[in-house]
């Protein structure tokens, strides 16, 4: 077999495992109906991933995996940090949309995380680098908005940008677990909004009651 068709064969099993494993959970899940999604043989799926546990790690991994390439290429058509900021927020929103479609999936992988067990171990440390992503690039754009003068001196880059990352991680949750939230364009606006204007107002003023006009 070439490596094209073996490249074509690993990708077709890892999106019909991620199919399956949202719809039926770990738990039900067998290489067998995985094989039977991909329309494969059951030991073909063996000559790729040795066991479910390992091709459901490598499927929550590239589940999560953000691409900094990927990222960076999203705010490259902002001119300031105000657009960058929106334009980074619209691209977690876009990856907050697919998660709410394989929210089952999401739910068991971050689940797993939390285990102290080697899958546990490895499903942690892919959560924390995508975590780590989104906090550097927040960082970097508050930064380069105080630098330039766009966000007001007094801003906290970590404690905010910590904030924002939170923010998004918990509108996250509430989609993955289908309470009712979806990351519409009404909610990403109005956070896009609010988070402006918190960047762009000095606290002083943040608090200051509004003057009356004259009769």
């Amino acid at each position: 077999m070439n490596a094209d068709l073996q490249s074509e064969r690993h990708s077709a099993i890892l999106a019909a495992a991620e199919k399956v494993f949202d719809k039926y959970g770990y738990a039900s899940t067998t290489m067998e109906a995985i094989a039977l999604e991909a329309g494969i043989a059951k030991g073909s799926v063996y000559n790729y991933f040795r066991s479910k546990e390992e091709l459901f790690h490598q499927v929550v991994a590239q589940v999560v995996a953000i691409s900094e390439t990927d990222a960076k290429a999203a705010l490259s058509a902002g001119k300031s940090a105000s657009q960058k900021l929106g334009l980074a927020i619209d691209f977690w929103f876009e990856r907050l949309n697919y998660y709410g479609r394989i929210g089952r999936l999401m739910f068991e992988a971050g689940a797993a995380a939390s285990v102290d067990t080697e899958q546990g171990k490895r499903l942690a440390k892919q959560f924390k680098g995508v975590y780590e992503l989104k906090l550097g690039i927040t960082r970097s754009i508050l930064a380069e908005g105080m630098k330039s003068g766009e966000f007001h001196s007094k801003v906290d880059i970590d404690t905010s940008a910590a904030l924002l990352v939170a923010i998004l991680d918990g509108i996250g949750i509430e989609v993955i677990l289908n309470v009712g939230v979806r990351p519409t364009d009404e909610l990403k606006n109005v956070l896009i909004s609010g988070i402006l204007s918190s960047l762009t107002l000095e606290p002083s003023d943040a608090g200051a009651k509004p003057k009356k006009g004259r009769v």
